[in-house]
This record gives structure tokens, sequence and C-alpha cells, in this order.
């Protein structure tokens, strides 16, 4: 399965459990460019930020592009990570706190357009999840926007 059929896949995943609780997923028009992987979930008290990246083999690693999360940070809104490792589940979600003190601490490395993150040491104190349900659950519990 490649990343963008993955990507889709979770986005209809957290569409469709965000319709049934009242919450609207949608791309965040905010980003420095209109991608599917920055999404919005949007309920009665507020919104959240996600920035979805996708790795589908088993080892490498995630490229976090330095643009979206400068658009992430300057935005104003509470907003996370989330690393897919596909074709299962499995997903990695990253608070903003995390993700900045990686970069502020050099934990992760460089690449021309991105910073390049593996799923060792470098994401301790991620959550893990074994589906996108408990994965939006628990974002939806640490930013409440219902």
């Amino acid at each position: 399965m490649d990343a963008r059929t993955i990507l889709s896949r979770f986005t209809l995943s957290f569409s469709s459990h965000g319709e049934r609780g009242g919450i609207h997923v949608a791309r965040w028009g905010g980003a420095s460019s209109r991608t599917a992987n920055m999404l919005a979930l949007t309920g009665p008290t507020g919104r959240v930020l996600l920035y979805v990246r996708v790795r589908t083999e088993g080892s490498g690693f995630w490229g976090l592009n330095y643009a979206h999360l400068k658009s992430l940070q300057s935005s104003n809104l509470p907003w996370f990570v989330a690393l897919l490792l596909g074709p299962s589940e499995t997903a990695y979600l990253l608070p903003a706190q995390l993700v900045n003190r990686a970069i502020e601490s050099g934990s992760w490395s460089e690449g021309k357009w991105e910073y390049k993150v593996h799923d060792n040491h470098e994401i301790n104190g991620a959550l893990r999840f074994n589906s996108y349900a408990d994965l939006f659950d628990e974002l939806v519990a640490a930013y409440v926007v219902t």
C-alpha cells in the first residue's frame, strides 16, 4: 500500500469518527501550501491542527517539512504531528512541545527541505497507537474540541 492510500484511509477514518462526535475534519488552509498532510479538527469550542506523515517501510524515517512546521508554529493554535507506519494502523502522536524540543535540541537530522525522524529514541515521549480511532480519541481528549 502506498503512502497516498494510507493517508487517504487515515483521513477517511478520522472524518468518519469525527462526524459521530460532532467534529469536522478537513484540510487546513493555513499551511504554506495546500496539502492533504495538514488537517484541522474543528468542534464547537475549538480547533486543533494535525500534520500527518506516512512511512510505508519497516525501517527508515519520516520527513517533516520545514515550511509546514513553521506554519503550525505560527498558527497560534494547538497542534500535533501524527506519524503513520503503514500498511497497518500503527501511529505515533507527537505534541507540539515534543516536536519543538526535538528541533531546538538538534535531535533530528536535517535534510534540504525537512527534518528526518526515525522511530527509535528520536520519538521518545510520543504516544503509540494501534488504531486510528484510538489516536483520534486521544487527540480529542487532549484538546477538548467538542
